[in-house]
Protein backbone atom coordinates (compact mmCIF):
# COMPACT_ATOMS: atom_id res chain seq x y z
CA UNK A 1 0.00 0.00 0.00
CA UNK A 2 1.44 2.89 -1.21
CA UNK A 3 0.56 6.35 1.31
CA UNK A 4 1.11 9.63 0.01
CA UNK A 5 4.19 11.46 2.29
CA UNK A 6 2.93 15.13 3.11
CA UNK A 7 3.23 17.52 5.73
CA UNK A 8 1.79 20.70 7.62
CA UNK A 9 3.05 23.18 10.36
CA UNK A 10 2.92 26.72 11.71
CA UNK A 11 4.04 29.03 9.24
CA UNK A 12 6.60 31.76 10.24
CA UNK A 13 4.59 34.36 9.57
CA UNK A 14 1.13 33.67 11.98
CA UNK A 15 -1.47 33.03 9.35
CA UNK A 16 -2.10 29.31 10.31
CA UNK A 17 -1.21 25.36 8.52
CA UNK A 18 0.49 25.00 5.71
CA UNK A 19 0.15 21.80 4.06
CA UNK A 20 2.93 20.19 1.20
CA UNK A 21 6.39 19.09 0.65
CA UNK A 22 8.56 19.36 3.99
CA UNK A 23 12.04 21.20 2.83
CA UNK A 24 14.40 21.09 5.50
CA UNK A 25 17.92 22.74 5.92
CA UNK A 26 20.61 24.09 8.26
CA UNK A 27 19.09 27.46 7.51
CA UNK A 28 15.57 27.18 7.96
CA UNK A 29 12.09 24.31 7.43
CA UNK A 30 9.88 25.40 5.10
CA UNK A 31 6.71 23.72 3.56
CA UNK A 32 6.44 24.18 -0.50
CA UNK A 33 2.69 24.24 -1.52
CA UNK A 34 1.39 21.52 -4.15
CA UNK A 35 -0.69 23.94 -6.27
CA UNK A 36 1.09 25.88 -8.57
CA UNK A 37 1.17 29.39 -8.82
CA UNK A 38 0.96 30.84 -12.49
CA UNK A 39 2.70 33.55 -11.73
CA UNK A 40 4.89 32.76 -8.88
CA UNK A 41 5.56 28.10 -9.39
CA UNK A 42 5.54 26.60 -6.50
CA UNK A 43 4.66 28.22 -2.99
CA UNK A 44 7.16 27.98 -0.16
CA UNK A 45 6.09 29.14 3.07
CA UNK A 46 9.14 29.17 6.42
CA UNK A 47 7.22 26.94 9.09
CA UNK A 48 8.19 26.52 12.62
CA UNK A 49 9.96 23.42 12.86
CA UNK A 50 8.63 22.53 16.50
CA UNK A 51 5.27 22.26 14.56
CA UNK A 52 5.90 19.94 11.79
CA UNK A 53 3.55 16.98 11.70
CA UNK A 54 3.21 14.26 9.04
CA UNK A 55 0.21 12.89 7.31
CA UNK A 56 -0.71 9.61 8.71
CA UNK A 57 -2.50 8.14 5.43
CA UNK A 58 -5.88 7.91 7.08
CA UNK A 59 -8.79 10.22 7.40
CA UNK A 60 -11.56 10.85 9.49
CA UNK A 61 -15.17 10.94 9.17
CA UNK A 62 -14.96 14.40 7.57
CA UNK A 63 -12.30 13.24 5.37
CA UNK A 64 -10.08 15.49 7.02
CA UNK A 65 -6.59 14.33 6.97
CA UNK A 66 -4.97 13.20 9.97
CA UNK A 67 -1.56 14.33 10.75
CA UNK A 68 0.53 13.52 13.73
CA UNK A 69 -0.47 15.30 16.67
CA UNK A 70 -3.76 15.81 15.23
CA UNK A 71 -5.92 15.74 18.39
CA UNK A 72 -9.22 13.22 17.21
CA UNK A 73 -12.44 12.83 19.14
CA UNK A 74 -14.36 9.56 18.85
CA UNK A 75 -18.05 10.68 19.52
CA UNK A 76 -19.52 6.97 20.35
CA UNK A 77 -16.88 6.16 22.75
CA UNK A 78 -16.60 9.33 24.26
CA UNK A 79 -12.50 9.62 24.17
CA UNK A 80 -10.32 11.86 22.58
CA UNK A 81 -6.69 10.25 21.37
CA UNK A 82 -3.36 12.26 20.36
CA UNK A 83 -1.93 10.63 17.01
CA UNK A 84 1.78 9.68 17.93
CA UNK A 85 4.85 8.32 15.60
CA UNK A 86 5.93 5.40 17.48
CA UNK A 87 8.63 2.33 15.93
CA UNK A 88 8.29 3.05 12.70
CA UNK A 89 4.25 3.90 12.25
CA UNK A 90 1.48 5.91 13.54
CA UNK A 91 -0.39 4.89 16.42
CA UNK A 92 -2.85 6.58 18.93
CA UNK A 93 -5.64 4.49 18.56
CA UNK A 94 -6.45 0.87 19.99
CA UNK A 95 -7.33 -1.88 17.07
CA UNK A 96 -11.36 -1.74 17.63
CA UNK A 97 -11.18 1.83 16.94
CA UNK A 98 -11.79 2.77 13.08
CA UNK A 99 -10.11 5.94 13.01
CA UNK A 100 -12.77 7.25 10.06
CA UNK A 101 -15.28 7.18 12.91
CA UNK A 102 -13.15 9.92 14.42
CA UNK A 103 -13.23 13.42 14.05
CA UNK A 104 -10.32 16.13 14.36
CA UNK A 105 -10.87 18.55 16.98
CA UNK A 106 -7.42 20.62 17.16
CA UNK A 107 -3.67 19.61 17.02
CA UNK A 108 -1.26 19.53 19.89
CA UNK A 109 0.16 22.89 18.36
CA UNK A 110 -2.45 24.86 18.50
Amino acid sequence: MKREILFKAKREDGKGWIEGNLIYNFKRTSIRKIEWDDNLGFLTYDVNPDTVCQFTGLTDKNGNKIFEGDICYFESENFRIVVEFEDGSFWGWEESIIPQESQIIGNIHD
